[in-house]
């Protein structure tokens, strides 16, 4: 019998994104930093805010308002949204990859060095896909690489890991864009955000991983799923939450999450210990965002909670997903949905919070 590793990325009390005392000491702390007079909270700005739900309890992140900024680019990159040509000139040659400390952008995003890379911005796509949403189209890639497609879907058994449907597509967990190395300091300072909010150990593991994968081990990074769900995927309507892999790296347990959909202006500040939604007992993410699927004979609605598992007879040539680039996912996917981010047009991104 396979003995199973636990890689669970944080205690089952907070899987639901539901708080725990240790979270809510962690908010506390970081909010008695600043002192707005009038206020009985300090208001932050909702990625931010989404962040502190989600990151590391033993990491203390800064109070800074710089970090608004490569925050929500964070996000955008994370969206596979990315700057035009002749923005990245306009960011510059940065001596350090974050701003510095204490210098306080205006509320209205004009700090010229860091708004221009909200600016100008497209989708990176080579498909449309329309679903119902209230918001809109969104353009995401389907595929890039039809090697990588042909070896995922093979590795997978050319069906979807969620539902098990055929006519499923490859899908990359980490997003493309910040693979590729056409926007290479962009890329740079959202590994440096992450770092705000996780040990500098953990997100080197990640971005470890994510340089091996540019060096030749593309599945680690592959997962299929329906069209349908790639799309809510690309939406952070869901988010994966590794639970287990066997020693042996043939097996791979995955939680699925449904993430309720926020409609949240981007200029509206919130209490840092205002709850965020739970994913727990959801069917759905919202009106439209909702999943059947048929396994044997019962057509079932797919749940929070629902449990499957991944399997491959070779992994070394047909690895499965890298727990850790999953772990990854399961946080930004939050960030992403929690904020409200996913509904927001590339000009909502210049918004700030004025949290002065």
């Amino acid at each position: 019998m396979a003995k199973w590793i636990d890689c669970r990325s944080e205690a089952d009390s907070e899987a639901f994104t539901e708080r725990s005392e240790e979270r809510k000491g962690y908010l506390l702390r970081f909010s008695v930093r600043r002192v707005v007079p009038g206020l009985s909270y300090v208001p932050i700005d909702p990625v931010l805010w989404a962040f502190l739900q989600v990151g590391d309890t033993r990491h203390e992140p800064r109070n800074d308002m710089t970090m608004l900024y490569l925050c929500r680019d964070a996000v955008r990159l994370w969206r596979q949204c990315r700057m035009l040509e002749n923005d990245e000139a306009k960011v510059g040659n940065e001596s350090s990859p974050l701003p510095t400390p204490g210098h306080s952008p205006s509320p209205t995003g004009r700090n010229r060095t860091y708004s221009s890379a909200f600016s100008g911005t497209t989708p990176l796509a080579s498909a449309t896909i329309q679903v119902e949403n209230g918001v809109g189209n969104r353009e995401l890639s389907v595929g890039r690489c039809r090697n990588v497609r042909d070896q995922t879907l093979a590795r997978d058994g050319d069906a979807c890991v969620v539902s098990k449907l055929a006519a499923a597509e490859a899908c990359h967990i980490y997003p493309f864009l910040a693979i590729r190395k056409k926007e290479p300091k962009r890329v740079q300072r959202f590994w440096d955000v992450l770092r705000m909010f996780w040990q500098k150990e953990k997100v080197d593991a990640w971005r470890s991983k994510i340089l091996q994968i540019e060096g030749g081990q593309p599945l680690e990074n592959m997962i299929t799923l329906t069209a349908t769900l790639h799309v809510f995927f690309s939406q952070a309507v869901f988010a994966l939450r590794p639970i287990r892999m066997t020693e042996d790296k043939k097996q791979l347990e995955l939680e699925f999450h449904w993430l309720p959909k926020q409609m949240r202006s981007p200029q509206q500040p919130l209490n840092p210990l205002e709850l965020p939604p739970s994913s727990r007992n959801r069917d759905c993410a919202g009106r439209g965002y909702r999943f059947y699927y048929r396994e044997g004979t019962d057509h079932a609605r797919l749940c929070t909670g629902t449990q499957f598992t991944m399997t491959t007879d070779d992994p070394k040539d047909k690895p499965l997903p890298d727990p850790g680039l999953l772990e990854l996912q399961w946080y930004l996917q939050r960030v992403f949905a929690i904020s409200g981010a996913a509904a927001w047009k590339d000009e909502d991104f210049l918004k700030m919070v004025d949290c002065t």
